[in-house]
Order: C-alpha cells, then structure tokens, then sequence
C-alpha cells in the first residue's frame, strides 16, 4: 500500500469460497458489483493499492497456456 508504511495488504475477491490463506483479507462477493468495491476500498483505510491482478483476465488473453503451473 502506498503511504509510506511498511504495511502489505492483500485483499482477495471471489464469488465462490475460498480456502483460508494466512495473511489474506477474503471477501467473497460478486466483483461486478459497485458495493463489493466499497468493501475492499474500505480495507485500504484511505491509502491506495501498489498493484492490483486479476484472475479473470486470463479469459482476454489468447493463449490459456500462460498460466501453466
């Protein structure tokens, strides 16, 4: 988070439930909705995010065959 702390946040957003991951805020909501953005922006607390990825995305992409494991 930019602010100048040394404070790493890191919020995930699902529709479906999520296995619990130490150190991660979950919320499981439907991200195409307005009110799940209040939620996370709520969690930042005023400060802005450093970086934001989305999952979804993949589904943009031409080859599916970048996100081998």
């Amino acid at each position: 988070m930019t602010g100048g702390g040394d404070l790493t946040l890191i919020v995930a957003i699902d529709l479906q439930p999520m296995a619990p991951i130490e150190g991660v805020i979950q919320v499981q909501c439907d991200i195409t909705n307005a009110r799940t953005a209040e939620v996370v922006i709520r969690h930042f607390d005023g400060c802005k995010a450093d970086l934001l990825l989305g999952f979804m995305t993949w589904m943009n992409l031409s080859s599916p065959n970048l996100f081998l494991r």
